[in-house]
């Protein structure tokens, strides 16, 4: 034992040691910071290749933030083993035959994402009302949106276009979930622009900012302007909320979207969907429940809705469906 000048004793093989095990702790700490901070970056990290206007990249993370209160599902997607063997040649060469049309896919399963020409703007038409519902179901979630409030259908409501309240006598009464449930299988005008009358704009852009959604181009919602990637980034945010067990309404969200008409983008396996039709816009956004699940969204400007343009994207959903059931098991 030795003594130190204020009269303290201690012994020199005990602090020996425990500089060692400092030093050893310390060193540990550190190793397991610099893995972490690997892993994070790995994790944010994608493989991309450009053709053109062509993109094929595989993304490693997953998990869009829909809001506290619900319980959103975030983790990693496992990659594709090796993405550079996956041929996307015969995608380039069917796309590519259209004009004015672009393509967001990814497969839900490894995160592998493909498009073509996805920064072009196209005027969203009623595909807007799919995100604009999720928002208010995820306010309904967090208790800020009552589902059984009722409206009434008034003089002065009457929108052309689609949907079915139009056709109801004034005077008749909805509940919120109605109008939820008419905006997205019947593409109603008039519950569209009643909701967006009770929860306004500006809510709804912050939700999409919130989860890294570009709102530049959504102006008035009903006017808004959309690309290829933002569409996509719809779809993966209503693909975590419908398959979120602590989502209380993803069942009927779900259900919604299988059930609506017009279908532009085809496929064998069940779709839940999105579409939007009106001047210089022939638009669907889909998720396909294949055994390999994925999302698809193709834009356009050809509203004429003739058998070409049906011809179009049954044939750019079918070259999709083969790419996806090829390479994605």
């Amino acid at each position: 034992m030795e003594k130190t000048k204020d009269g303290l004793y201690f012994n020199q093989k005990q602090i020996k040691k425990t500089v060692i095990k400092n030093i050893i702790r310390n060193s540990i700490k550190a190793l397991t910071a610099l893995i972490i901070i690997y892993l994070l970056v790995a994790c944010l990290a994608s493989n991309t290749s450009f053709l053109g206007n062509v993109k094929y990249k595989v993304i490693n993370c997953s998990g869009l933030n829909i809001g506290s209160g619900l319980g959103t599902n975030y983790g990693i997607i496992t990659t594709v083993s090796d993405s550079s063997t996956i041929n996307t040649t015969t995608l380039n060469n069917t796309i590519t035959k259209y004009s004015s049309v672009a393509v967001y896919y990814k497969n839900l399963k490894s995160g592998y994402v493909y498009t073509n020409n996805a920064n072009q703007s196209f005027f969203a038409a009623s595909v807007i009302k799919a995100p604009y519902c999720l928002y208010v179901y995820s306010l309904a979630e967090k208790g800020q949106a009552n589902l059984n409030r009722m409206y009434t259908y008034m003089r002065g409501m009457c929108y052309d276009g689609t949907g079915i309240i139009k056709n109801k006598p004034y005077g008749s009464t909805f509940t919120e979930s109605q109008l939820l449930e008419y905006a997205i299988r019947y593409s109603d005008n008039i519950a569209f622009s009643i909701l967006i009358s009770s929860y306004g704009r500006d809510g709804f852009k912050s939700f999409l900012q919130n989860n890294d959604i570009n709102t530049l181009s959504i102006g008035t919602v009903t006017g808004a302007y959309i690309n290829a990637d933002q569409a996509g980034q719809f779809a993966n945010l209503i693909y975590n909320y419908i398959q979120n067990d602590n989502s209380k309404y993803a069942s009927k969200f779900k259900t919604d979207l299988m059930s609506t008409s017009n279908p532009m983008i085809t496929a064998s396996y069940p779709i839940a969907r999105k579409y939007g039709w009106a001047n210089k816009s022939f638009n669907d956004m889909a998720i396909v429940y294949a055994p390999s699940p994925y999302i698809l969204v193709i834009l356009s400007n050809h509203d004429a809705g003739n058998a070409n343009d049906f011809n179009m994207f049954r044939d750019i959903s079918t070259t999709i469906e083969n790419f996806n059931n090829s390479n994605f098991k």
